[in-house]
């Protein structure tokens, strides 16, 4: 990768199992952050 995205794809894309836990409670509401910028930002 040349450049580190905000949000790294790989990230998202394999959640290691710590992760996954971490982000079943806090991740959720991140997420919904994130998609919510991403749609204001691509408009």
């Amino acid at each position: 990768m040349n450049e580190i995205p905000t949000v790294p794809t790989y990230y998202l894309a394999k959640p290691q199992p710590r992760e996954r836990a971490w982000r079943n409670q806090r991740g959720k509401k991140t997420l919904l952050s994130l998609t919510l910028v991403c749609n204001c930002e691509e408009t």
